[in-house]
């Protein structure tokens, strides 16, 4: 059961930490396709992240 609540804990909180990284190198580059490549690197992260807890 713990292992269970950590593995979803897991599934919301590394993604937001990654989120976040890209949204704080998006403001120093300041740049629309930057900001492209970090959402669809997010993207992928997740759903890897996510069928690896399933």
């Amino acid at each position: 059961m713990l292992i269970f609540i950590m593995s979803r804990y897991m599934i919301i909180n590394i993604p937001v930490i990654t989120l976040n990284i890209n949204i704080r190198a998006h403001k120093i580059l300041q740049s629309k396709d930057t900001a492209f490549t970090n959402f669809f690197i997010f993207l992928k992260y997740s759903v890897w992240h996510f069928n690896i807890f399933l």
